[in-house]
């Protein structure tokens, strides 16, 4: 952090879905994770610079932490 265009998620198959918001909570981009993938990579040029929320969810627990975009 921060990213310019693309980011790599790496995770061990807990969580099935990923979505970036703006701070104002707006969803800017979400996707369906693939659970037998360790690492995954998004391409987020579409995004401005600025303070984003990363949410990673699963049935079972939400994780939430902050992307800067600066390209």
């Amino acid at each position: 952090n921060p990213a310019k265009s693309v980011i790599t998620l790496t995770q061990n198959g807990d969580f099935e879905l990923i979505q970036i918001s703006e701070m104002s909570g707006k969803i800017v981009f979400k996707s369906i994770l693939n659970t037998n993938e360790n690492f995954q990579t998004f391409e987020l040029s579409h995004l401005s610079n600025g303070i984003y929320m990363i949410t990673l969810l699963s049935d079972f627990k939400t994780v939430r932490t902050k992307l800067i975009i600066n390209k």
